[in-house]
């Protein structure tokens, strides 16, 4: 009986030092002088993924990424809390990038709740003398000076999850053109889904991107864009943010695309004349920016917003992130009315001529 016991008690013991063990390994905290540290798992443009940190920094503190001996590394905020890990962005870059395995530390409290209203991303629009020549092709100067975008994290199947193909945006506009370029790289290229080639078919079933422009930044209101791999296109007008969709707006706008062997490149031209905005010295916009791998199901955004199984989360305004750099922007008209529209897409579907004045 006595050496049950024993044997009893010496499993016992086993068993919890095996435990804690694991807990320790899930937990992975670390600490130095009282001080707990995270560290970095993952670094996916402007974005980092950490460890360690979860229930003591809260989503818009801050951290700082300490590399080496030097405590003045890269500045981060929290935007959003998973399971296991905090994801940040980058606010300041330092002289060191930001790399795997970089101890992190959370360096003030909880920012006040009217700060919460604010975007938990930012981009920038670069302004430009002359447009790119719109052929689908991003070997035009103008584009090779723009910094890319990247950075687009899955909605679904991985929530928050690195998407599983690259891809990169660039933004610029001139005095009377807004501009984007996508590089869409894929793995399998012969494997994108491509099938639509007419205006404003449903492009939901096709590799495709898509452009989310709320120029009032009220995340009420906004317009939107998709074009597939093919360059056809479809745009819509979204209100009671994104719970109402316009299907009969038709913007006056073009676009490109061009396949290759690395995957598929898009080009979007849409005129200032298109488009409703306040005109000001801290012009801000709300936007994002989304692709959609057909063959995968697997949509990627800039900003996720809540989780949801509903392919009507794409037009959401609620979670977007911020587009600046547009100080200079200059109202050129307004929105073509619905008579316009209509003259458009009859001209578009069947060859006759448009009677549309803003027709080029």
């Amino acid at each position: 009986m006595r050496c049950w016991s024993v044997l009893a008690i010496l499993s016992l013991l086993i068993d919890l030092a095996i435990a804690g063990s694991v807990r320790s390994e899930e937990v992975d905290f670390h600490f130095e002088n009282g001080q707990k540290f995270g560290v970095v798992e993952q670094v996916y443009g402007d974005l980092v993924y950490v460890s360690g940190l979860n229930g003591s920094a809260p989503v818009l503190s801050s951290l700082r990424v300490l590399v080496g001996a030097n405590p003045e590394g890269a500045t981060l905020e929290v935007i959003k809390e998973l399971d296991r890990l905090l994801v940040a962005r980058i606010v300041v870059e330092n002289r060191d990038p930001v790399s795997v395995s970089d101890r992190v530390a959370r360096i003030n409290g909880d920012m006040a709740p009217s700060s919460r209203l604010r975007a938990l991303r930012v981009f920038n629009a670069t302004r430009i003398e002359r447009g790119p020549k719109l052929d689908g092709s991003l070997d035009d100067e103008i584009w090779e000076n723009i910094h890319p975008i990247e950075g687009f994290i899955q909605r679904d199947p991985g929530y928050w999850n690195k998407g599983s193909e690259r891809t990169l945006a660039r933004i610029a506009f001139d005095e009377n053109k807004l501009y984007f370029g996508f590089e869409c790289y894929d793995s399998e290229p012969e494997k994108v889904v491509a099938n639509n080639m007419r205006r404003d078919n449903d492009l939901g079933g096709d590799d495709n991107i898509q452009i989310l422009l709320d120029t009032y930044d009220d995340r009420q209101t906004a317009v939107y864009f998709v074009v597939n791999a093919l360059g056809a296109r479809q745009d819509m007008m979204l209100s009671q943010e994104g719970r109402t969709r316009n299907e009969d707006w038709d913007c006056i706008w073009d676009a490109k695309a061009r396949r290759h062997n690395n995957g598929w490149t898009v080009e979007v031209e849409i005129p200032l004349d298109q488009l409703r905005f306040k005109e000001g010295k801290e012009v801000v916009w709300g936007i994002n920016l989304s692709r959609y791998v057909a063959r995968k199901d697997e949509s990627t955004t800039l900003m996720v917003g809540r989780k949801s199984k509903s392919f009507l989360q794409r037009y959401s305004t609620s979670d977007l992130a911020e587009l600046k750099g547009l100080e200079s922007l200059k109202t050129k008209g307004g929105f073509p009315d619905q008579a316009v529209c209509a003259a458009r897409r009859n001209k578009e579907r069947t060859g006759c001529r448009s009677i549309c004045r803003n027709e080029r």
